[in-house]
């Protein structure tokens, strides 16, 4: 078995069959590149691997329903199974599972135009919401102007739930 060491995440995830995630001399997961990309362990690991990075939100977890979780701006979204913690969690959700929908679909966050960058393949946008930026990517080309509102869809699926004090940090 050979072995490397790196501190490029596209190295890691394209020549790598198992991955070790260290911070501060400390193991935080290890796992092959898509096991720690698709689940990470913590918000370290979420926001570590992946370009654009995984953003960060701030929500609580319903207490009468802990299938539902509330961002501060009273935004909700819908889990696929009950929260492993209660009250402020940290959400995360990478940037390629974010889909435009209409105000008042399931699982909609509203959140204002800040930059629109094309790269061909693909369209990256920078959004805020509450103060916060973060990144959602679009396979196709989007029509969107900096300062226009919109309403973005998550797949309960592809939400993350971490401990509340990594909440609401955005994406490096």
């Amino acid at each position: 078995m050979q072995q490397s060491l790196t501190h490029d995440q596209i190295e890691a995830m394209t020549l790598a069959d198992r991955i070790v995630v260290l911070r501060d001399g400390h193991i935080e997961q290890v796992g092959t590149p898509l096991e720690l990309y698709d689940n990470p362990a913590n918000a370290f690991v979420g926001t570590f691997l992946g370009s654009p990075s995984m953003s960060l939100f701030a929500a609580n977890v319903m207490p009468n329903d802990p299938m539902r979780l509330r961002l501060p701006d009273g935004d909700e979204i819908r889990l696929p199974h009950p929260a492993n913690r209660q009250g402020a969690v940290s959400m995360g959700i990478r940037p390629e599972s974010f889909r435009l929908v209409e105000a008042g679909a399931e699982n909609a966050l509203a959140a204002d135009v800040v930059v629109v960058e094309p790269t061909g393949s693909m369209t990256e946008i920078v959004l805020r919401k509450g103060g916060l930026d973060f990144v959602a990517t679009f396979p196709e080309r989007v029509d969107l102007r900096p300062g226009q509102p919109v309403h973005l869809s998550v797949a309960s699926k592809d939400v993350r739930i971490f401990e509340a004090e990594a909440a609401a940090r955005p994406a490096p």
